[in-house]
């Protein structure tokens, strides 16, 4: 977590203990006649308790076919003046919940001590169960505005997308951005939450927004932090990424002009980091880009969990699906 990320989550503390709440018992099911999962809790790490919540995999038939989320907390440190259950969300939209709680740094616990600290992994996410794997061609070579093939690049995304689809279409039309707002109102229901209390960064602000709309007066505090324009981002999801690169590059430019001019703390490029970051790239391009498959990345997060306890992917889609 950057210090940024620190920052934002002091201001989501604050802002999270005006109006305290006390939480509840769980509910057995919510208004909409859906059944809340119970969370089994067990040690995962030092500090750590892991979960799996089956949630539906179509809430209009929520007591059919069933999703397995990885759920993970750390409880308050104040106990004593607990206010209930606080939601990190990464964003991504592929980004680990689990991994953002398990990685955070200390000062996030004491900063949100009042607060069990709870994190997720989305469905097709992560330890989260079914995922979505996705096999990619075994190389590419990276594109740039310079070289950009539009057909190509096109061809590319519509080929992997009918791979996707291939795998599980049941499971894959039920991931978007509407489940993952009714998967967390389970979650708050399942920890005792009367209402939400949640922290989600960039995506997890999108998540954030939609589970407002769904669910309204069932939000005693979101923060929103760096959030994307919903309407753009679902609705005309190329200009999204068009102005979110616009922004990246914004920042490089920044961090090229902060550089030059502190060399003594940055130490990259000489006078001209622009030209050698520029360099470095025509070096990287020159040789095209190998994927590990997906058995890889199973097999590293296989290890991860081993070794740090945690209970038991490709980028989830941003579809509306309300």
């Amino acid at each position: 977590m950057t210090r940024r990320v620190l920052t934002s989550l002091l201001c989501a503390a604050v802002l999270a203990a005006i109006a305290a709440v006390p939480a509840g018992a769980a509910e057995r099911a919510t208004p909409e006649g859906v059944p809340v999962p119970s969370l089994d809790w067990h040690p995962c790490d030092a500090g750590f308790e892991c979960a799996t919540a089956e949630v539906p995999r179509d809430y209009a038939r929520p007591h059919a076919a069933k999703v397995q989320l990885a759920v993970i907390r750390h409880r308050a440190l104040d106990s004593a003046h607990r206010v209930g259950s606080i939601f990190l969300d990464p964003g991504g939209p592929s980004g680990s919940g689990v991994e953002f709680v398990q990685t955070a740094p200390p000062p996030v616990f004491q900063i949100l001590a009042k607060f069990d600290v709870v994190g997720f992994d989305r469905r097709g996410v992560g330890a989260s169960r079914p995922a979505i794997e996705c096999d990619e061609p075994p190389s590419f070579t990276s594109m740039t505005p310079d070289t950009l093939d539009l057909p190509t690049l096109l061809d590319r995304g519509r080929a992997l997308a009918r791979i996707c689809l291939n795998r599980d279409p049941q499971f894959l039309a039920s991931v978007n951005t509407g489940n993952g707002a009714r998967d967390l109102d389970l979650l708050r229901a399942a920890v005792g939450d009367q209402q939400l209390t949640y922290y989600g960064l960039s995506y997890g602000g999108l998540l954030g927004e939609t589970y407002a709309n769904l669910f309204p007066g069932r939000a005693r505090a979101l923060f929103l932090d760096s959030p994307t324009d919903g309407d753009v981002r679902l609705n005309d999801p190329l200009r999204a990424n068009g102005e979110q690169l616009a922004s990246f590059e914004s920042s490089l430019r920044r961090f090229f002009t902060a550089c030059a001019a502190h060399q003594d703390a940055c130490g990259f490029g000489g006078e001209d980091p622009e030209e050698a970051y520029d360099a470095l790239l025509a070096v990287r391009s020159a040789t095209p880009r190998t994927r590990r498959p997906p058995s890889s990345s199973r097999a590293r997060a296989t290890r991860r969990r081993r070794t740090r306890g945690a209970s038991a992917s490709c980028a989830t889609s941003a579809t509306p699906g309300c």
